[in-house]
């Protein structure tokens, strides 16, 4: 497997890889975000590319050099679409971009320069946004952004000046009024979101002190990837609970949630995991004569409910 993207269609349980370039075959995908009923965005160690499912046209944005309103950097790491249809990209080296609505492809620039009210941290790694409409961003060097689009101003957390326990963050995920935080090495915390204050878990309650990835199903339950292993959390005693189902050597790098409410697992050294909630089951999915999909590190939904894999290669 080594076209980069995979489309899935659950309902003829086929998997078919789209060729985004044929100049690079090689295709490290980090991110896919499905931004409407026409455009897939796809984040890539060589840009952004931009997939018509209609015409089946792949346009290519990536940095110019000499162009200050290019894509500041080709390691696209994160993608998140606002409520204005905005992309903000999350890029390893050159901090966030933000692509506004129209299809003019002129970047605004976030960097990391040093005021306490701007970005910190190069290497972004996620976006959410909370229900009062702040986007937090974690960073994999500088810990984790509060960004206010109203008054255009960063807010800093990492282990110096909270209680964040790591300040390579690598899942959020929002819950009503906590924000829950996954870190590298520093396992889980949980931010107040009418405080803003954060409590460190502890890594030694969970199996591997390693979040890559949290989630949050239709039926409210929050679900934990780890470098080794899938755990469910309880917030009502803050407890974790091992999911016997999934061996503890997988790294389950990423967890989305179809229309039909089958739960898919990027399991990146076991291609795709799924659990159907109706049911209580457990499968794989498999790309045809290949077998499973292999390196899976993203996942997402388009409005004809095909589920698009991203990979490393």
């Amino acid at each position: 497997m080594k076209d980069g993207l995979f489309s899935f269609n659950p309902y003829m349980g086929t998997c078919q890889p789209l060729l985004l370039d044929s100049g690079h075959k090689d295709l490290f995908v980090r991110a896919i975000f499905v931004r409407n009923s026409r455009e897939v965005v796809v984040g890539t160690e060589n840009g952004i590319y931009i997939y018509d499912c209609v015409t089946r046209k792949t346009r290519h944005v990536n940095q110019e050099l000499g162009n200050p309103y290019s894509l500041s950097c080709k390691a696209v790491y994160s993608i998140y679409c606002d409520k204005e249809g905005a992309l903000w990209i999350g890029t390893y080296f050159g901090g966030v971009n933000y692509l506004p609505p129209s299809s003019s492809l002129i970047f605004d620039k976030f960097y990391p320069i040093g005021h306490s009210d701007r970005l910190s941290g190069k290497a972004v790694r996620e976006f959410v946004r909370d229900e009062s409409g702040i986007i937090w961003i974690g960073t994999e060097d500088q810990g984790l952004n509060r960004f206010d689009p109203v008054s255009g101003k960063f807010t800093h957390y990492n282990s110096r000046n909270s209680g964040l326990s790591c300040d390579n963050v690598h899942g959020l995920c929002v819950d009503g009024d906590r924000l829950y935080i996954g870190t590298f090495f520093g396992g889980f915390n949980i931010m107040d979101l009418k405080t803003n204050e954060i409590v460190a878990l502890g890594s030694q309650m969970l199996p591997d002190d390693s979040v890559f990835s949290i989630f949050r199903d239709h039926d409210g339950r929050i679900w934990v990837g780890l470098t080794y292993g899938l755990c469910l959390f309880h917030p009502e005693d803050g407890s974790f609970e091992l999911v016997r189902e999934i061996p503890e050597n997988l790294f389950i790098y990423d967890i989305y949630q179809g229309d039909d409410g089958i739960i898919y697992f990027a399991a990146y050294n076991r291609g795709v995991i799924t659990y159907n909630p109706h049911t209580g089951k457990w499968g794989q999915v498999e790309s045809g004569d290949e077998g499973l999909l292999k390196h899976v590190v993203s996942i997402n939904e388009d409005s004809a409910f095909h589920i698009w894999f991203g990979t490393e290669g």
